[in-house]
């Protein structure tokens, strides 16, 4: 089979990238992505005991390029149901049905694509790819192909929580460190979570400018900037931290990307950032099992 897409075809362009992060653990694009984010999920999950089969699950933050692709493995792992969950409506249904195929193509065809520990049977993970309507999806057809226990919502999760109802399991990349209010959202996470829940994230410290413009990851704590609205990964690990024990979770499982800058990063920083300890310095991602 070859791995080359037609010229200027994006979708098969999207079918090539994932055949080869099922070679190629660390290619970072398209389908690759959830790929190495469910990887992350299930590492922590597997330290603390926590397993998704039956489980009532949330993607939090679930984007609108790659909506139902953390979705999509989570319901093939054995969940009950899967929320997924963002604020804007997500981008050209046609293409994300593509994309859902292209996944559920690249396991069928070999599920080390995932980092599956023993107690996940890949057999399951088959059988479950024909609960999607598979010619639907590549037809372009979202929401005729996806299993009626996938939901999406649209908006703001503080005024939905009461209707998602209670979660055994929410997943989040990369999203808390944009929540103006993300104390709030942890306390209602708390509310509707199961005692035995958990809540999954990744939160990535660095200047976001960096993966489009090559800024330096401390870059804002240099000029300050915001951007944008809700861009505020300002925040640093310890602060992050307390609003997580204020909001009553414990961090069951934890790990960090640490890199220090070089002292002439340092000196750029304004005056108020210079006092940061080196761990809130140093500290460039957080994932996390809250429980």
């Amino acid at each position: 089979m070859t791995t080359e897409p037609p010229p200027n075809d994006p979708i098969m362009s999207l079918w090539s990238n994932a055949i080869a992060s099922t070679v190629h653990p660390d290619f970072n694009t398209g389908p690759a992505i959830p790929f190495i984010q469910l990887d992350r999920f299930l590492e922590l999950a597997d330290k603390a005991d926590f397993k998704v089969e039956g489980k009532r699950c949330m993607d939090y933050g679930c984007g609108q390029d790659r909506t139902f692709s953390i979705a999509t493995l989570l319901y093939l792992l054995g969940s009950e149901s899967v929320v997924v969950i963002d604020t804007l409506p997500p981008n050209d249904e046609s293409i994300l049905a593509k994309s859902v195929w292209y996944l559920l193509a690249v396991l069928a065809l070999d599920t080390s694509a995932l980092k599956l520990k023993p107690s996940y049977q890949n057999q399951i993970i088959k059988t479950r790819i024909f609960d999607f309507d598979l010619d639907a999806l590549k037809q372009g057809y979202l929401y005729d192909g996806l299993p009626n226990t996938i939901k999406l919502y649209t908006g703001d999760y503080h005024s939905l929580a009461e209707e998602i109802g209670e979660l055994d399991t929410i997943v989040s990349n990369s999203v808390f460190e944009h929540d103006p209010k993300i104390e709030t959202t942890l306390k209602i996470f708390r509310k509707y979570l199961h005692q035995d829940g958990c809540i999954y994230t990744d939160i990535d410290y660095r200047d976001h400018r960096m993966y489009v413009s090559g800024l330096s990851p401390w870059q804002y704590l240099i000029d300050d900037s915001d951007v944008s609205p809700n861009y505020i990964n300002k925040i640093r690990t310890t602060e992050m931290h307390n609003i997580i024990h204020n909001a009553d979770f414990n961090i069951a499982a934890l790990s960090q990307i640490s890199t220090p800058p070089i002292q002439e990063v340092i000196d750029q920083f304004l005056p108020k950032y210079q006092n940061l300890h080196n761990h809130d310095i140093n500290i460039l991602q957080d994932t996390l099992l809250l429980k």
